[in-house]
């Protein structure tokens, strides 16, 4: 299992302020004492797209609700 942290946005929220918010962390993420933190704390960090995003979420998210089916784990 590996972890991962991702920024969402809440459905229909307009592709400009998308698009901003997926500039705005990338250019966060290329400022070298953010980079540092993360370094310094085992994390690797990466921007990437909204399209890129929803691909690695897609299989994940099947994955996992096949192990909450399969534990029968309650849902809330």
């Amino acid at each position: 299992m590996t972890g991962w942290q991702a920024l969402f946005a809440p459905p229909g929220t307009p592709a400009p302020v998308i698009k901003r918010l997926n500039e705005e962390v990338a250019a966060g993420l290329r400022q070298a004492d953010l980079l540092q933190s993360f370094d310094a704390q085992g994390l690797d960090a990466a921007a990437s797209s909204p399209a890129t995003l929803a691909a690695l979420v897609k299989p994940e998210v099947a994955k996992w609700a096949k192990v909450i089916e399969v534990a029968r784990i309650p849902q809330q």
